[in-house]
């Protein structure tokens, strides 16, 4: 410990001083003791190379007991020996050392840390209770020691008060009603100074010689209030009554002037509107007031009345507008639809589909005979009757549709779209789109009309898609068209069921 007669200040430097020197020297220390590890490290390894060095030297020479190195001559086997005695003895007892000098030293640096933080701490202490920092360490541990036992008493007080505490609150009585007693009893001129049994003893005693002097003075004041009372009330009898009624008028004039004063701020709102002269009475200012606010009502009533008419006024024009601009559009669809129907009322008068269609077959007649004997055999018909409904027998005679078979109905029908396909010229794609047309013809006429699809391939250029369910019929088909070869002809085979992989597999190249 430092000399305690010397001051604080340069006792807690020295101390800092100190703590850096020997953390200074430590770090030397270790670094020097770092060197020597490294250096017995490498001179293990030197030692151990050159034992290697001798033991082969020994392995080539005639003289297996003489040095190699030094030509020592030992005795026989003792060179071996020598060489693996430990040479290192010296060197452990140095490390040694060293470790031993860097242990005190550590020891020194905890020592000086210590002694650093001790006066560290009583330089804060001496701040915090306000010393002056030139006081010698001596006075510094005797403040330090005053305190302590300051705090002793203090802490036996503490102890004591708890106890008094407790014992208090077992009685019912708690802190808050203690400070709030000691309170009152201050502000009545008692004040209670320690929380003590001799303190609170000596206070009570005190408040009841008080209370028993106050309480002789409080009797005798009360019989001389008493005495005066009686003679106020003698004196004062007769100017109470008339004062009572005094104050009774001044309190009804109090309230009918404020009444009057509310209704005159009202009515000066009004007076502009409606003047009045000052000295007329109020009961014709009511009665007046009153046909006012009658009018007043009557007027209300018809300016509601005039402004849900406005807002009636106000949705019958928009309704109008609206209900216009609807007629609007309703007269154009009218006039548009008026025009259609005389349009398709001249359609129906003078362009019939009867008559249209009757003109169209007439022109082709020719061709619709001619087609007919190639595709229908044996040739029962010379051509189309007086009307188209009939058919001329070779006798002369006619036949309707009715009365003639199916497949010849349906030559007859195959007859005339052929004919109008051959009216298209270049209007339209050389393209025929028939879907099972001779389901319902015989096997000679269905041969006679696929030879005069061939014909119309090869002779008018047309591309003919020709759909059928019938395997016999595609087989036919298939033979009259499969001289044009793979690259004018196809076979598409179709399912009703969706195969991704198989759609449309087409069985031969499609024609471009």
């Amino acid at each position: 410990m430092e000399d305690r007669d010397d001051l604080l200040v340069k006792c807690h430097q020295d101390a800092i001083k100190k703590r850096l020197e020997a953390e200074n020297l430590l770090i030397e220390q270790k670094s020097g003791y770092k060197k020597f590890s490294d250096t017995q490290d490498q001179h293990l390894s030197l030692a151990q190379e050159l034992r290697q060095i001798a033991g082969k030297l020994l392995k080539i020479s005639p003289e297996a007991d003489e040095c190699p190195l030094c030509h020592t001559q030992f005795k026989i086997g003792d060179l071996s020996k020598h060489m693996t005695i430990d040479v290192d003895k010296n060197v452990e007892a140095l490390g040694q050392a060293l470790l031993s000098e860097m242990k005190a030293q550590e020891d020194a640096v905890r020592n000086t840390a210590a002694v650093e933080s001790i006066m560290t701490w009583l330089m804060n202490y001496c701040e915090k209770v306000g010393l002056a920092q030139n006081i010698t360490v001596r006075e510094a541990l005797s403040a330090v020691e005053k305190a302590k036992g300051t705090l002793a008493k203090a802490d036996t007080q503490f102890k004591t008060l708890s106890s008094d505490l407790i014992s208090l609150e077992a009685q019912g009585l708690t802190v808050e009603m203690v400070v709030e007693i000691s309170t009152r009893l201050r502000d009545f001129g008692y004040p209670l100074d320690e929380f003590t049994q001799e303190t609170a003893e000596r206070l009570r005693t005190m408040i009841k010689q008080n209370m028993a002097s106050l309480s002789q003075t409080l009797d005798e004041d009360n019989k001389n209030i008493h005495k005066l009372q009686k003679k106020i009330t003698s004196t004062l009898s007769p100017v109470a009554t008339v004062t009572k009624d005094i104050i009774n008028e001044l309190s009804q004039l109090k309230e009918r002037l404020s009444t009057t004063e509310r209704l005159s701020k009202k009515l000066s709102k009004f007076s502009a509107s409606f003047p009045w002269l000052d000295k007329r009475p109020l009961a014709e200012l009511v009665i007046e007031a009153e046909s006012v606010r009658q009018l007043a009502a009557e007027l209300q009533t018809a300016l509601d009345r005039e402004k849900q008419a406005n807002v009636s006024f106000a949705d019958s024009v928009k309704r109008k507008e609206l209900l216009e601009k609807k007629i609007s559009k309703l007269n154009q669809r009218q006039n548009k639809m008026h025009e259609a129907f005389i349009v398709l009322k001249d359609l129906q008068n003078n362009h019939s589909l009867e008559s249209a269609m009757k003109s169209a077959l007439q022109q082709n007649r020719a061709s619709i005979e001619e087609i007919f004997s190639h595709i229908h055999s044996p040739a029962e018909f010379e051509g189309i009757g007086s009307d188209w409904t009939s058919l001329i027998r070779k006798d002369g005679t006619e036949s309707k549709l009715s009365q003639i078979s199916t497949g010849q109905r349906a030559a007859f029908a195959l007859s005339i779209f052929l004919s109008q396909n051959a009216q298209l010229g270049k209007q339209a794609p050389p393209v025929i789109l028939i879907d099972d047309p001779i389901a319902h013809v015989d096997d000679l006429n269905s041969l006679s009309f696929l030879d005069y699809l061939r014909e119309l391939v090869l002779m008018h250029d047309r591309q003919i898609y020709f759909a059928t369910a019938s395997d016999k019929i595609a087989s036919l088909f298939e033979r009259k068209f499969d001289f044009l070869g793979e690259e004018d002809f196809r076979r598409i085979d179709l399912s009703r069921e969706y195969h991704p992989e198989k759609t449309n597999q087409i069985s031969k190249n499609n024609r471009p």
